[in-house]
């Protein structure tokens, strides 16, 4: 009796989805959002959470440069690139020199204000960089489901208490950040492609 030929057989999966909203933010941040949300309701419901890895990126002290019309400074990406710092050069609205700059412990948060505290610049670095439109590589650790239109369970109730997202900060890395991100869906694509199909034929729905 002949043995039956094997057949190759396997697809990937491949999902597409359209955002209607997103953002990115930290773990001690989840007060102020939900006092946004409370006061406004700014923020839509949101159907999934992301935990993600993404290269500790500081603001260059040293950088820093005060003008009364722009402030020059530098961001670095802590990776294996050579050349790994990019140059900004921000308009100063208080058209003043005498700035106070501070930043924070970890140099990824920065604040540059005058004596009555308003603002040239608040700003966390990695937040700055994809709000100035670079594309970030960070690796997804964790990808969560939120319930409830009602709010029964929340993205940030779920996170608030979360056994996995408290194993990840335990192991901290020193050259990574880690942030929240979560998502709201209005439509999406799902493409299947088989492996055995050629590029031609593979489809799309």
């Amino acid at each position: 009796m002949k043995d039956k030929a094997e057949l190759a057989t396997g697809s990937n999966l491949g999902i597409s989805m359209v955002e209607s909203y997103g953002m990115f933010f930290r773990h001690y941040d989840f007060e102020k959002l939900l006092e946004l949300e409370n006061m406004y309701n700014l923020i839509p419901k949101m159907h999934i959470y992301m935990v993600v890895k993404a290269p500790k990126i500081i603001f260059v002290r040293d950088s820093i440069k005060l003008h009364k019309k722009y402030v020059d400074l530098k961001i670095r990406i802590m990776d294996d690139r050579a050349d790994n710092e990019i140059e900004f050069r921000i308009i100063n609205d208080l058209k003043k020199q005498e700035l106070e700059v501070v930043l924070s412990q970890n140099k990824d948060d920065i604040e540059i204000k005058d004596a009555l505290g308003n603002y040239v610049l608040k700003a966390n670095s990695f937040m700055f960089l994809i709000t100035n439109g670079y594309v970030m590589d960070c690796e997804v650790v964790y990808i969560g489901r939120s319930f409830g239109k009602e709010g029964e369970r929340t993205v940030y109730n779920r996170l608030k208490s979360h056994s996995t997202l408290q194993k990840i900060y335990a192991e901290k890395e020193d050259d990574k950040s880690i942030f929240l991100s979560s998502w709201n869906f209005d439509r999406n694509t799902i493409g299947f492609i088989s492996p055995l199909e050629p590029d031609d034929k593979k489809s799309f729905d």
